[in-house]
């Protein structure tokens, strides 16, 4: 058979069958006794003179296109020539898919490389040689080369998807894939080093463009992000991903890049009150501000990051230099304020036994004289001191 379309190849297919007996009689029986609104299935039986039983031996297949089926066997090199066909059983396909399960309870059986039903992954197991699989991408490409069969294929998919049955069908399949860390480990395996080509990104920014979730889509996620973020495992994972990928200098000058220039998007009253509350609730959790805590000591011990922020206030400073007006107004808002005496022993403790280093020493000189050049300053000291002396003699 020879075609160039998918007009053609089901022109063909519904054509008589001059040369082959055996279709126009499988023809007959089906439509003699089928409504075609019904769609019914059909279980049917391939067979030769060596075959004596449909339980153990030769094909078992179910088809509501018992026509086109036999055809494509026909073609298949798998199946000895001049094979007889027997049809079975007429029904649903719910029906023909249990009694095929009935003939083929696992794989191997007769002719059948895979068990019967529609659960599971029939053709798990399955291996086609080279030559195969590079007939079935010749075919392929063939097919979905023309413009008839391509915008068929798209008209069924869109109805397809606008199924619920069909929508939840795919949804529990995926996350019963997705549940399985190997099947996550090989599609991870299968990424890596493998990079998207620019057009490809292009046409997927293109394809997106204009597309918005819909609000019942944005609360599920909203509400698993929130779910998965509670996880404190979840969270360790995702602060050691970000580690090491800011730890690299390529990583960290491309998100530079891509902030250059964009302005910062102002979040709305109920916005900024849930951060608010998000980050005192994260301040009353015992075990992240232990873990916030440990990270900190080992980052300040590192000399380049004390460097490194050193090296940002000074520039800040240099930026935007604190006016008068501004030291008053940070003053007025710490009068008052006082450390707790956990506080107090904490900040001791820390500073005990910490080696001063010679430009520490300098600046804090510096610093010292200069507020007692100010009499103001040495006013406030003083009065401050004589305080100090009145509460420890009382």
């Amino acid at each position: 058979m020879t075609w160039t379309t998918y007009g053609e190849y089901l022109a063909e297919l519904k054509k008589p069958w001059q040369g082959d007996p055996m279709i126009a009689k499988i023809r007959q029986q089906v439509n003699a006794e089928t409504d075609a609104a019904a769609k019914p299935c059909i279980v049917y039986w391939l067979k030769n003179e060596t075959c004596t039983s449909p339980w153990s031996h030769g094909y078992i297949g179910i088809s509501q296109h018992v026509v086109g089926r036999v055809s494509s066997h026909r073609k298949n090199k798998r199946f000895p020539k001049n094979f007889q066909v027997e049809i079975l059983f007429k029904g649903t396909i719910a029906e023909c898919a249990a009694l095929e399960l009935k003939y083929r309870p696992h794989p191997g059986i007769g002719w059948n490389l895979s068990k019967g039903g529609l659960e599971g992954d029939r053709l798990k197991g399955t291996l086609h040689t080279p030559e195969g699989i590079k007939r079935m991408s010749k075919a392929a490409l063939k097919l979905w080369s023309d413009p008839e069969y391509k915008k068929r294929r798209q008209r069924e998919m869109v109805e397809l998807c606008k199924n619920p049955v069909h929508k939840e069908h795919r949804r529990r399949g995926s996350r019963e894939y997705w549940s399985d860390p190997k099947a996550r480990e090989r599609q991870a395996n299968n990424r890596k080093g493998k990079k998207r080509s620019p057009e490809s990104i292009e046409l997927t920014r293109q394809a997106r463009i204009g597309q918005t979730h819909t609000l019942e889509t944005k609360n599920i996620i909203r509400e698993k992000a929130v779910a998965r973020f509670q996880d404190h495992g979840y969270r360790t994972r995702i602060s050691e991903a970000t580690k090491v990928a800011m730890a690299k200098p390529e990583i960290r000058a491309k998100v530079s890049a891509g902030l250059k220039g964009k302005k910062r998007k102002k979040h709305s009253a109920a916005t900024k009150e849930k951060i608010r509350l998000a980050a005192l609730k994260n301040c009353q959790d015992p075990i992240l501000q232990a873990k916030r805590a440990a990270a900190r000591a080992i980052t300040f011990r590192d000399p380049a990051v004390r460097a490194r922020l050193g090296a940002s206030v000074a520039a800040a400073r240099a930026r935007n230099p604190w006016s008068t007006e501004l030291r008053a107004t940070v003053s007025k808002k710490l009068t008052g304020r006082k450390h707790t005496e956990a506080s107090r022993a904490k900040m001791s403790a820390a500073g005990k036994g910490r080696p001063k280093s010679a430009k520490w020493k300098a600046a804090m000189s510096t610093k010292a004289k200069a507020r007692y050049a100010d009499p103001i300053e040495r006013a406030k000291m003083s009065e401050a001191v004589k305080k100090g002396l009145e509460a420890k003699r009382g």
